[in-house]
Formats: structure tokens, sequence, C-alpha cells
């Protein structure tokens, strides 16, 4: 697949954004993706279970490109993330907790819809086996629809 082009508008100097310009976004991408993935409350399993993330770690390049009045978004990211989710029954009640580890690596500008996502539980038992299942089964999909948002707001900056 080919980086993201849309209709771009250089800066003052850059008469009708001919010439190659670039504008780092690297800051934006890494605050952003750590907020969004800090702040995101996933339901599992039929919505019994919340999935929450802590230590986001992003890595990566970005950046938004101008040449011949076309906006190119480039970037090449991973993200790590550690997750933590509650089930509980129709009433509120605690049943069971586990926690894991999420790694999205590969995200890019090239391989918008073919990157890794890996997701690993710690549950010993079977509560906890089974919050670890649904993360595994239920949480890609998840992934990609935050990290697909995620691109239609990067490909509008800039």
């Amino acid at each position: 697949s080919q980086p993201a082009q849309v209709e771009g508008q250089g800066s003052v100097w850059n008469a009708n954004s001919y010439h190659w310009e670039e504008k780092p976004m690297t800051r934006w991408c890494r605050s952003t993706l750590e907020e969004r993935f800090n702040s995101a409350e996933l339901s599992l399993l039929d919505g019994s279970t919340t999935l929450k993330f802590f230590n986001v770690k992003v890595d990566g390049e970005a950046s938004n490109t101008i040449r011949k009045g076309k906006k190119l978004v480039i970037f090449d990211l991973t993200i790590g993330a550690d997750w933590t989710a509650t089930a509980r029954d129709e009433a509120g009640v605690f049943l069971a907790d586990s926690r894991g580890r999420l790694d999205v690596r590969d995200f890019s500008s090239e391989t918008l819809d073919d990157y890794e996502v890996t997701i690993q539980g710690d549950g010993k038992v079977p509560p906890q086996q089974r919050i670890d299942t649904a993360a595994k089964t239920e949480l890609p999909e998840k992934i990609k629809d935050l990290l697909s948002k995620f691109v239609d707001d990067l490909r509008a900056r800039g």
C-alpha cells in the first residue's frame, strides 16, 4: 500500500506547495498514542470485563510531507503497553482479574493493514485464563479501530 496522499498546502514561502516540505510529527504521534492508550477502557466478554492499558511506550518516527501539492503522511511506529483487565458479574461483583502485555510492531504508513499485534496474558487459573483468551481474540480488532482513528487524525493535521 502507498503512503496516504491528500491535497496539501505548504508554507507561505512554498508557492503552489511545489517544493518538498517536511513537518515532523513524531512528538505529536507519541503523546497522542500514549494518551489514547492510557485513557482507553476496552470492553471484553460481552461487557463483563474492562481492560485498561498502562506503561504505554511509543517509539519511532513520523512526519507530514508536501510535494507538488500532495500531502504524504509517513510514519513507522512501535507501541508497547501493559494491560490489566477485571471481570465482574451482572451485579458488579468482582470475579477475576488478569494482566498482560500488548505489542504493536511494524505500524507504518507502508503497512496500514498489515502490522503485527501481539497479546500475552499472565493468567494462572481458569478465570484469569478466560480473560487472557478474550484479550487475545477480541483486542486485535479494537486496537485496529483505535489506530485507524489515529491515522485519520494524523492525516488531518499539518
